[in-house]
């Protein structure tokens, strides 16, 4: 597959970013459905639609058939999705795909074609690296802002150091951080003020 979706930094307080299944599932619904209107067996497909079944998305995304279901039934609940299911397969319908993948929008489009000089591929890699070097620096403010916080809170009651740890693990900022900066942020702490 080709191509691209959008997705806005606003997804973040998005109802259901923080259960997991349901963000993966809506995500991989994204990415895998139809971009452009497609035939099928005889029958026609839209844009931001894809046939499936619940086994197959359960295989996709290593989800629980289960886990699958419940995803399915709140995504349902919030109108991000329709389903309509046949004894053969289920069509999925994505309500507000073209939010997603504007194909009218030229400021978004991508770009595929290559670039025609030296100076438009330099331009291209310290724009690339301005932006890593923001993304860095976001996620270490990330990072000490957690730290600090968290070493406070340790500082008020260090005998309950691992339920304030925790609770840290459950904010929306430490799930923006790498694994590696989560063990690294999870050590530190632990190690700190250890009685």
């Amino acid at each position: 597959m080709e191509g691209w979706i959008k997705i806005h930094r606003k997804m973040l307080d998005w109802e259901w970013y923080n259960d997991n299944n349901t963000k993966i599932l809506f995500l991989h619904l994204l990415l895998t459905a139809n971009h452009k209107e497609k035939k099928w067996r005889g029958q026609i497909i839209k844009r931001g639609q894809k046939i499936t079944s619940i086994q197959h998305l359960a295989e996709e995304t290593r989800l629980s058939v289960r886990q699958v279901r419940t995803s399915l039934d709140k995504l349902k609940s919030t109108h991000e999705i329709t389903i309509k299911t046949t004894n053969k397969n289920t069509l999925v319908t994505i309500e507000k795909y073209n939010d997603y993948q504007d194909k009218d929008n030229n400021n978004d489009k991508q770009n595929d074609k290559q670039p025609d000089n030296e100076m438009t591929i330099e331009r291209q890699t310290n724009d690339k690296q301005m932006t890593t070097n923001k993304n860095d620096k976001n996620v270490r403010n990330i990072y000490i802002d957690l730290l600090n916080k968290y070493k406070a809170k340790i500082d008020e009651e260090p005998r309950r150091n691992i339920l304030i740890i925790g609770e840290m693990k459950r904010e929306k900022e430490y799930s923006l951080l790498s694994q590696e900066e989560q063990e690294k942020l999870f050590n530190e702490l632990m190690e700190y003020k250890t009685y």
